[in-house]
């Protein structure tokens, strides 16, 4: 089924953790030489993986170990970045998981007159909805135009404060045991110089999107 998207207002993160996902994202494709885009995902639910899938701007395709090359006046400071996007999109996506719809199902009556009909039985909702698993993409370029989003505070709002509305997709799925996705989209500029300055300086800044695909499972029913 289509799904739709919204820009997320009052969801409690701070503007400036927001920024610092950018900064992590631009940081970490710049390391990864030629990258367009890198990708990792893990199928447990937990927030940890140790390599990701690194697609040059020639369209090939290459594996890279994580932490990526350790910065050289924090070696830590990429993989605390990093630890700090992914909780805090497990905390938004879990929340958001549970506007997902219910299970229905179908259940057909027969009436006298021998016309059958079909009513949509919503099922119970489950006490707890957990990620089964999920997906991160990090790559260059806006998702959406920046003009389609809201500003982020109603005080002289910056095009920047308006790109960082933070974009969200729910994606229903038939089945009991898995509900669907919760998809988060970050987009925007790095507010920070990365090692190749003298490049940046010549060129006009990037953008980056962070994409954050959690998808739920139910918990099992006894």
């Amino acid at each position: 089924s289509s799904s739709a998207a919204y820009a997320l207002m009052g969801h409690g993160v701070p503007v400036q953790v927001l920024q610092d996902h950018l900064n992590m994202a631009d940081n970490l494709l710049a390391r990864e030489e030629q990258a367009a885009e890198c990708s990792f995902n893990n199928f447990h639910g937990d927030l940890a993986f140790d390599w990701m899938r690194v697609r040059g701007r020639d369209g090939t395709n290459r594996a890279s170990p994580w932490p990526s090359s350790p910065d050289d006046d924090n070696p830590s400071s990429l993989s605390t970045n990093m630890e700090l996007y992914l909780t805090v999109m497990n905390r938004l996506a879990t929340t958001l998981g549970m506007v997902l719809p219910n299970t229905t199902t179908a259940i057909t009556t027969s009436t006298d007159n021998g016309d059958n009909n079909t009513v949509q039985a919503a099922a119970a909702a489950p006490q707890e909805r957990t990620i089964g698993h999920w997906n991160v993409d990090i790559l260059r370029g806006l998702a959406y135009p920046p003009q389609l989003l809201p500003f982020c505070d109603n005080n002289n709002a910056s095009q920047q404060q308006r790109l960082l509305a933070p974009i969200i997709e729910w994606m229903p799925r038939s089945g009991i045991s898995a509900p669907g996705h919760v998809c988060i989209r970050v987009q925007g500029f790095s507010s920070t110089t990365s090692d190749n300055e003298a490049r940046r300086r010549r060129k006009k800044r990037l953008p980056v999107t962070l994409v954050f695909d959690a998808c739920f499972r139910n918990a099992k029913m006894e």
